[in-house]
């Protein structure tokens, strides 16, 4: 049975929101953050009897214009950039956001770097006929084959826990640290070796 077989309720029509966690982060001179947002074929519990998990290529029809898939910090919190890109690939969708220069862009910055906030989460929207049903022992299962990707966001606690993961967070401060110790170093040899007056 698919959605296409059953009137999909108000509910469901509604954007959804599921998460997964942020894993690593790396420091650059770019203010973006790459993550896996949804792994393909791991089944997460949503309710007691209902189970849920995305097919590969689900969102394939998100990388063909990224920048519609916004970032935000938190669910229902400010939007801080959108994805420069949207890649699907065998364990998941990944998506490189761009934070915008803005206090709360800063603030997810500083929040991801810090690890304070370690877990990404998606909104989507179910599309009619994407969707598959079953039922096996008593529990449903949806298997997502394809819907559409609408936001990200960054998280303290998401669905999918240690299943989805930031891959690396760049950021202009980093770049600066690091222009700062290479001068220093500089200065350092200039003056032993006497190139310093």
């Amino acid at each position: 049975m698919t959605i296409t077989d059953i009137e999909v309720p108000r509910s469901l029509q509604e954007p959804q929101f599921r998460s997964a966690e942020i894993r690593e982060i790396a420091a650059d001179d770019e203010r973006s953050i790459l993550l896996r947002a949804v792994p393909y074929d791991v089944e997460t519990q949503l309710w007691d009897n209902l189970y849920e998990s995305f097919a590969p290529g689900a969102f394939a029809r998100a990388t063909k214009d990224p920048a519609r898939v916004k970032f935000y910090l938190g669910h229902g919190g400010p939007l801080v950039g959108m994805a420069e890109m949207v890649e699907d690939r065998e364990d998941g969708v990944w998506i490189r956001n761009i934070v915008s220069r803005t206090a709360s862009g800063d603030e997810l910055l500083t929040l991801a770097r810090d690890k304070v906030l370690d877990e990404a989460s998606i909104e989507f929207r179910i599309v009619k006929g994407g969707t598959e049903i079953t039922e096996r022992d008593g529990k449903t299962y949806w298997r997502h084959k394809r819907a559409q990707l609408l936001g990200v966001a960054l998280v303290p606690h998401g669905a999918y826990g240690r299943n989805a993961l930031v891959k690396a967070v760049r950021d202009d401060q980093d770049k600066a640290a690091e222009v700062a110790r290479a001068a220093a170093r500089a200065e350092a040899i200039a003056r032993l070796t006497g190139l310093n007056h």
